[in-house]
Order: C-alpha cells, then sequence, then structure tokens
C-alpha cells in the first residue's frame, strides 16, 4: 500500500460548490483527538461485505446531501451513545465533465467523466449493467438463489452485493468514481441498543489524491486529512 498522502484542506474564501468536483463524507468515532485521520481509518461499514477483507485499490464514502444528512444524525446519535468523539471528514474530488454524469447516463459520458452514477442510467445501460452483476453472481449462488436475485432491480443487486461494485470498476480502469446505494453499518448491537444500520447512497472511488480538491474535518479544522 502506498504511503498516504496529506490532502490540500479546505480552501475558506470559497463560497459554495467546488467547481467541477463533487463532495462526500465519512465518520470516525475516536476516544481523542487525532492531529491527522488517514481517510481509510473512516471507512463506514458495508451490510454484504467482510470487514475483514477490505480492497486496498478502492475506498467509499456517503454521498449526497440528504443521505450526508441523515448519516451524520445516525453517526452523532452513535458517538453519544458510545461516549465518544465525532470526526466527519469532508472530501471534495474533481472529475471530468461533471455534468454529464448527472442525466441519461451511457457508457460513453461515463468514460468522458470517470464518473457513473447508478440511479442515473439511461434505461439500456441499467440493463447491460444489471445482466454484468448477474454474471458475478451465476455459479456462485444456488439456482434458486439466483432465480430470485435475476427479479432484483440493478439497485437491490448492489445493495445485497456491494463487492460487484469493486469488481466492475476493476475490469473498467476509466471508471474512477461509482455512486450506488448501500445499507450502512453505523453501530453495532450492544447491551444499550439494537444494531444501526441505514440504508443511503455512497461513492465508491479509487484513491487518487490529485484528483482531491479539498479536504476538511468539520469538528475540527486543524486536523489534517490524509488519503
Amino acid at each position: 500500500m502506498k504511503q498516504p498522502v496529506v490532502l490540500p484542506p479546505r480552501d475558506e474564501k470559497r463560497i459554495g460548490r467546488a467547481n467541477g468536483a463533487t463532495f462526500f463524507r465519512s465518520f470516525l468515532l475516536a476516544d481523542r483527538r487525532p492531529s491527522v485521520i488517514d481517510f481509510r481509518e473512516t471507512l463506514v461499514g458495508l451490510e454484504g461485505t467482510n470487514p475483514r477483507d477490505l480492497p486496498e485499490d478502492l475506498v467509499w464514502a456517503v454521498h449526497g446531501t440528504r443521505s450526508i444528512s441523515d448519516a451524520s444524525i445516525y453517526f452523532s446519535k452513535a458517538s453519544i451513545d458510545e461516549g465518544k468523539l465525532l470526526y466527519e471528514v469532508e472530501l471534495w474530488m474533481a472529475f471530468d465533465n461533471l455534468k454529464e454524469s448527472t442525466t441519461s447516463v451511457t457508457e460513453q459520458s461515463v468514460r468522458n467523466s470517470g464518473l457513473l452514477t447508478s440511479t442515473r442510467l439511461r434505461a439500456d445501460y441499467e440493463q447491460e449493467l444489471k445482466d454484468i452483476v448477474l454474471s458475478y453472481l451465476e455459479g456462485r449462488i444456488t439456482k434458486k438463489d439466483f432465480a430470485v436475485v435475476s427479479t432484483l432491480s440493478l439497485q437491490q443487486l448492489l445493495v445485497q452485493f456491494p463487492s460487484a461494485v469493486w469488481r466492475f470498476m476493476r475490469e473498467r480502469p476509466y471508471v474512477k468514481g461509482f455512486i450506488h446505494q448501500a445499507v450502512v453499518r453505523v453501530a453495532e448491537k450492544n447491551d444499550k441498543r439494537e444494531a444501526v444500520a441505514a440504508r443511503l447512497n455512497v461513492i465508491t472511488f479509487r484513491p487518487d489524491p490529485k484528483r482531491v480538491v479539498e479536504a476538511s474535518v468539520r469538528q475540527d479544522s486543524g486536523i489534517k486529512v490524509t488519503l
């Protein structure tokens, strides 16, 4: 694994969104204030993946205003329940031709921007992606289970099998980021509460520091972020 790189801090003079970039957020519960946060330490848990078998070539975070707002509420509650400090790490990452990733997304627009937004695909491309994900599952699950998952939508498939996103991106180097839905594990079950999880939009992306426009910790601007 490459040595982490310190990311550029937030531009306090900027008003509004960073041009040509999209933002996302991840969360860290800590016992004490860190001087540096490695983004990999903040990766939210995803249902359907093994926490002990995470990829070195990809990372992810919560994406989208609504999902970020919901996640902030859930993790804030978890930090109170567990008596820990909450740090929300926000990154802005640049993508080429970003507007092409927002409506009626095709393979060509993904090639142009590097960003695949799975909730905004043109119908034929969405079916193509679903067929690809099903091909990953065929032979790995029983025929009975395969018949069941074949009836699911692409979004439902990605929620159940988020690692399909990893394989898809590895097979297509031009995909720099992949926005999809997932069930995020917020907190494990303990004697005070049941396990907490929520279905949210996430972005899985290649950890390329050169594409990061800025990174900041909402609770403490003095903490550096590395990737």
